[in-house]
């Protein structure tokens, strides 16, 4: 009954129309901060205004695994929902590696703020601060906010599809027991591999392949030591 409230409560600010002069959905901005706190999850926000909520796993030494959803501008309800519900289940689950429910920084149709990350890994970045995110100024460099894994969830009617970077594609196929349509890309990996799953069961496919691939993640540091 918690989790529902706790969804239904963050969903009416993610769904709450803001004003078109400011493109940042601030009310969200604000109740996603006052979550964190209230479950003594670490918050942070980098210059491109990409929020991070923390779960701390059991070895700090792992790279975090993201769960994201765009932040702004309501452009799919359905993928915060998902993204929160997900992330909440795994709260008293025992992970070894932190899990991270990252937001990014959307406007209209284009998620400016994973661009802007992708790019941090570069030496030239992406350019000059694009408009309306000049109050990030000063925050932390996206290029600190270093991931092992993107999974993107939404949870709707309808054949599982699931979308993604070669490593994770090859785990779902394993884990996945019910139709589903499959498609590999490169896209959008420069920094991480990253998996959409979309469909009847998605959230439930995602619970699974983030618990497989945080043990993945762990034999492959055991395997260097």
């Amino acid at each position: 009954m918690e989790l529902a409230a706790t969804i239904e409560s963050l969903h009416d600010a993610y769904a709450k129309p803001h004003s078109l002069q400011a493109p940042l959905n601030i009310p969200l901005r604000e109740a996603l901060r006052r979550f964190a706190a209230s479950q003594s999850f670490q918050f942070s926000e980098d210059n491109a205004g990409n929020n991070y909520i923390t779960r701390r796993g059991s070895d700090s030494g792992l790279a975090p695994i993201a769960i994201a959803f765009p932040l702004d501008g309501t452009l799919s309800e359905t993928s915060f929902k998902s993204a929160l519900r997900v992330f909440m289940l795994h709260s008293k689950v025992d992970l070894p590696c932190d899990l991270v429910l990252v937001g990014w920084t959307s406007m209209g149709s284009r998620l400016i703020g994973r661009e802007i990350w992708e790019a941090s890994a570069t030496a030239s970045g992406l350019g000059d601060t694009p408009p309306g995110l000049e109050r990030f100024k000063g925050m932390e460099n996206p290029q600190s906010a270093s991931v092992s894994a993107i999974f993107e969830i939404r949870e709707q009617i309808g054949t599982l599809r699931i979308d993604g970077s070669p490593v994770l594609i090859d785990q779902l196929r394993k884990l996945v027991t019910v139709q589903a349509d499959f498609h590999q890309s490169l896209e959008m990996g420069s920094r991480a591999p990253w998996i959409s799953i979309a469909g009847s069961g998605a959230e439930s496919v995602a619970c699974s392949a983030i618990k497989d691939y945080s043990a993945y993640i762990v034999a492959l540091f055991d395997n260097f030591d």
